[in-house]
């Protein structure tokens, strides 16, 4: 098909460097861009920069709620590399570069909760990990530095595990406390200053609910926490830097809105002075020293970054980060450059990676035409980029299925000073318009599509499951489509392929042949609908596999007429050595003793209660999958029955002879009349005698007992009034008996309905 492709060129003068670096640094440049991703989704990771220039990545999880990783990896410039697993799963942690080149890792939430802080140290030159002697506390959230001796020091982050941070020696070994902190707080700033001593900044009060405004210092001489001077503002979340010239910058953080105020602290006189309004409230989780002494710092709910030039005081937007990330790890590369790793959005982990480019974060973007639209039967959009040569910029539309770039990102400026960023949709058989919108080079662009009007919904297989006979067969699906939509199957199941109809417009249906299954077991394979030459859906076959019942289990009863007094019967079933069979179906007055469920020959046991009113006869099935048979029982009806006519009194005498069993049990005698009714009928009995105290029951067509009475009709005499329920229909059976055993006499019985 042809696909229109839309530029929109904008004049453009290619701008000189000298101008480029007086422009507002990275207002719209795009300085990260991907550079592969992680063996694992990662937050709370740590990412250490080894001499050589490389990084390692230590731990994390790819949620708050999920367990942590031992896994660990490399990023080498070009990609990630696996490395030895740390001895303890853990994040969290604290992560130091010790002076000879190994990573000092400590504390963190580890894979046993109850353990004591635990430590190891990964060796670069040898990729393994050695346990290290461990903490005296254990401190669940950690960071640690680097102290200028070789020693480093880890904290808890969350004023936890006592009021004491750790130092660890690498000649001995071992972990040491020092002197106990003046003030518990948690998300403060730690910073080590030009003379070694460790400058602790604000941060949330553990048990109070409030924001410090204090600062202490570790001075390794006494190994003592001292009081220092106090911030102008309450602070937690702060990363706060030593600059060149030994003075600290402390930047945003909250208390709990953000600030865009900053503080700089003179470590001789212990005091703070007001520093350059950062341009937006920032809460710094990162901040990272540049090789020329300025300072990114990234915050987890934004993807701006700010830039900090330490020469000027000034502060400038770059960036941005490809999403606001909770837990990235940010660290520098030897190029100068910066890795960005992991972080998670609404709380899922990513393995995504890129790089923070330090050149091109000064070079601006420009891309016109940032809303376009495409038409509805598809086409191609261009964005022109406009950027400094040889820099990066990424084009990706991901959260969209209807839009893909053409090539791939990122991508780099040649060196002209524009290129084009090519995206195709696909036609618009939604029933809506629809939009998208994303970045091109750090620009936020939106493509819109009108509906299709050749195919305003997608055609469909009906059903989209076919099911298919083991043993094949030629058979007929449907297609539903707009009446102008043209279609085609462009793919069958394996084991299937089109007789006629494989095309067509609007509704229609195609023909097709299945091969016969020669699996024992079902099998299934999807074809493929096509419109405006992109699939449109897919429909499933599902054929059987060969039957394990190929015919019906057949059954023999040893008897199948049983007399009025019941009894039981040998039921042989007959069925292929695999069939599954189940007996069922059975009337209410027979029922299944044994054997009800076989495979292959079996047999079953069949039982048939007393018959007390007319002739019955019923069936009962023997059924496997797919395939069932039918067995009929009959029971001759009650001895001793005799119709009666309504409004026709009948005089009977009760006594041994009349019938040889009732339903009150043996030694009662009985007499039975049958009558019809019809359902709604209101049915009124009375049975009356001076001889006995009377008993009187009405029973279904099945032997069921509907009611019994014994004296409703007034002393010794019985009454029963009852409707008959709609569904039913008779014959219905009277039974006059007594109270007592062996009781009998002269009675009066009559109906009326």
């Amino acid at each position: 098909m042809n696909f229109l492709r839309i530029q929109f060129m904008l004049p453009f003068r290619k701008i000189a460097a000298a101008t480029l670096s007086t422009l507002v640094m990275g207002s719209t440049a795009q300085a990260s861009v991907t550079t592969g991703t992680m063996h694992a989704p990662r937050m709370f990771h740590q990412a250490s920069t080894l001499p050589d220039g490389r990084v390692l990545l230590t731990g994390g999880t790819s949620s708050p709620g999920n367990a942590p990783f031992a896994s660990a990896e490399i990023y080498d410039g070009y990609g990630f590399l696996p490395v030895a697993d740390m001895q303890r799963a853990r994040r969290e942690h604290a992560a130091i570069v010790l002076k000879d080149g190994r990573v000092l890792v400590a504390a963190g939430i580890t894979s046993n909760i109850f353990d004591p802080s635990t430590a190891e140290i990964f060796d670069p030159s040898k990729g393994h990990w050695s346990p290290a002697a461990p903490m005296n506390t254990t401190f669940t959230r950690a960071t640690g530095r680097l102290l200028p001796d070789g020693r480093a020091m880890v904290i808890s982050k969350d004023g936890d595990g006592g009021s004491h941070a750790e130092v660890f020696d690498p000649v001995t070994g071992t972990f040491s406390k020092t002197g106990l902190l003046r003030e518990s707080t948690s998300q403060f700033g730690l910073v080590v200053l030009a003379d070694g001593r460790v400058l602790k900044i604000g941060g949330r009060l553990k048990y109070a609910d409030t924001y410090s405004r204090n600062t202490e210092i570790w001075d390794p001489a006494t190994d003592q926490w001292i009081a220092s001077g106090e911030m102008a503002e309450a602070r937690q979340d702060i990363q706060p830097v030593l600059l060149p010239d030994g003075k600290v910058l402390v930047a945003g953080g909250r208390s709990p809105n953000k600030h865009n105020s900053t503080e700089i602290y003179d470590p001789a006189t212990g005091q703070f002075s007001p520093g350059s309004d950062m341009p937006l409230a920032f809460a710094p989780d990162s901040a990272t020293v540049l090789d020329n002494g300025n300072i990114i710092f990234t915050d987890p709910d934004l993807r701006h970054m700010l830039h900090y030039q330490t020469a000027t005081g000034a502060w400038n937007i770059t960036g941005p980060k490809r999403e606001a990330t909770l837990a990235t790890s940010v660290s520098r590369l030897a190029d100068g450059n910066l890795l960005m790793t992991g972080g998670a959005t609404l709380n899922d982990a990513s393995n995504y990676a890129a790089v923070w480019d330090a050149a091109c974060a000064t070079q601006p973007n420009v891309v016109s035409s940032i809303t376009q639209a495409v038409p509805g039967d598809g086409g191609e959009v261009s964005f022109v980029v406009h950027a400094a040569p040889g820099c990066r910029f990424e084009a990706q539309a991901e959260n969209t299925n209807w839009l893909s770039l053409m090539g791939s990102t990122p991508m780099q400026m040649p060196e002209s000073d524009s290129t084009n960023a090519i995206l195709r949709a696909n036609a618009n058989m939604s029933g809506a318009e629809r939009s998208a919108s994303f970045y091109v080079a750090n620009e936020l662009v939106t493509v819109t599509q009108a509906v299709s009007t050749s195919c305003p919904w997608e055609p469909k297989v009906s059903p989209d499951t076919i099911a298919v006979p083991y043993q094949g067969g030629d058979t007929t699906a449907y297609v539903s489509a707009p009446a102008g939509c043209s279609w085609r199957i462009s793919s069958m199941p394996s084991f299937a392929w089109i007789l006629s109809g494989g095309t067509g417009t609007g509704n229609g249906s195609f023909s097709y042949r299945a091969m016969p299954n020669p699996d024992t077991v079902a099998r299934s394979d999807w074809g493929m609908i096509d419109a405006l030459g992109q699939s449109t859906g897919t429909f499933t076959f599902v054929q059987a596999g060969p039957s394990a019942c190929p015919t019906a289990p057949k059954v023999t009863l040893s008897n199948s007429s049983f007399p009025a007094a019941g009894g039981t019967a040998i039921g042989t079933v007959s069925a292929a050595p695999a069939c599954n069979w189940t007996i069922g179906a059975l009337p209410s007055w027979a029922s299944v003793t044994a054997g009800a469920n076989g495979v292959g020959n079996g047999s079953f046991t069949i039982s048939v209660n007393r018959n007390n009113g007319t002739a019955r006869s019923a069936m009962g099935t023997a059924s496997g999958p797919g395939v069932s048979s039918t067995f009929s029982l009959s029971q001759a009806a009650a001895p001793c029955s005799a119709s009666i006519a309504s409004g026709a009194p009948v005089n009977g005498y009760l006594k041994y002879a009349s019938c040889p069993f009732s339903v009150r049990g043996s030694n009662y005698y009985a007499d039975r009349y049958i009558f019809n009714s019809e359902p709604g009928k209101l049915v009124t009995i009375t049975l009356s005698s001076s001889s006995f105290d009377t008993y009187l029951y009405l029973t279904n067509r099945w032997g069921t007992i509907l009611k019994a009475d014994n004296n409703s009709g007034g002393g010794s005499n019985s009454r029963i009034s009852f409707q008959i329920p709609t569904g039913q229909t008779g014959p219905y059976t009277i039974e006059v008996t007594s109270y007592y055993r062996s009781s009998g006499g002269a009675y009066t019985l009559s109906l009326t309905q």
